[in-house]
C-alpha cells in the first residue's frame, strides 16, 4: 500500500474529508479503512477498523485502500453488505493513469469507469465519481524506489525522480430496499424509477 506518511495519502484524506461537509448524515458507527481524524467531525459516533455484521454500519470511509483489497467486486459487494439502509460508502482509489513513468500496467491503479460499473453491479445507488491529478517530485532515485517497494512494485530500471497520481474520488448509496439495485444474472442492474425520485428528493 502507499505509506501512511507519505504526502499523497495526507493530501487525499484532507479532500475526502472536506467532502462530507455536503452530505447531511449523522453516522452512529462508522467503518474507517486508512483514514484518520474521523473522532474529530462525529466526536459521538463509534469508529472502526473491523465489522462483520450485515447493516452494522452508516458510513463507510476508505482512503486510497481499494487497489490492495483484492477483487474490487467482492470488495463493494461486502461494503454494501455491512452498510445500512441509505448509509454512504466514500472512498477514494488510484486511477488507470496512474504511474505513467514506470510503463508497467498495475493492476493496483484501476480506471474510473470501472469502479463506477462496480458500485451498479454491487447494487449501491447513485454512484459519483471525479478524479484529480497529483505529481510528487523525489530528491533522489533511492527514495522514489523505496515509496514503489512499499507499494509492491520492484520492476523499475531507469531513473525517475517524480511519479504522477491519478486520484479517484467516489461516493455512492446504500438504497433504502437493498433489494432496489441489485444486479441480474446478466450483469443488468434494475432500478425503480420511484428509487430514483426518492434519492434527488433528498
Amino acid at each position: 500500500m502507499i505509506p501512511h506518511n507519505h504526502p499523497l495519502m495526507h493530501a487525499v484524506q484532507e479532500e475526502i474529508l472536506s467532502r462530507l461537509d455536503l452530505v447531511a448524515l449523522k453516522p452512529k458507527r462508522i467503518l474507517a479503512v486508512a483514514c484518520d481524524n474521523l473522532k474529530v467531525r462525529y466526536p459521538d459516533a463509534e469508529i472502526v477498523s473491523l465489522a462483520d455484521t450485515e447493516d452494522s454500519v452508516d458510513l463507510i470511509i476508505s482512503n486510497l485502500s481499494l487497489p490492495w483489497c483484492g477483487d474490487v467486486d467482492a470488495v463493494f459487494c461486502e461494503w454494501r453488505r455491512l452498510l445500512r439502509p441509505e448509509g454512504l460508502l466514500m472512498f477514494t482509489s488510484l486511477g488507470s493513469l496512474s504511474l505513467s513513468e514506470i510503463d508497467l500496467k498495475l493492476p493496483q491503479c484501476i480506471d474510473m469507469h470501472h469502479i463506477g460499473d462496480a458500485l451498479l453491479k454491487a447494487g449501491f445507488a447513485g454512484p459519483v465519481m471525479d478524479a484529480e491529478h497529483f505529481e510528487i517530485t523525489y530528491q533522489d532515485k533511492t527514495q522514489v524506489l523505496s515509496d514503489l517497494e512499499k507499494m509492491g512494485i520492484t520492476e523499475v530500471n531507469k531513473p525517475i525522480l517524480s511519479l504522477s497520481y491519478e486520484v479517484v474520488y467516489g461516493h455512492a448509496w446504500c438504497p433504502a430496499k437493498k433489494d432496489d439495485f441489485l444486479a441480474d444474472s446478466d450483469g443488468m442492474v434494475k432500478i425503480p424509477l420511484e428509487a430514483l425520485r426518492a434519492r434527488l428528493r433528498q
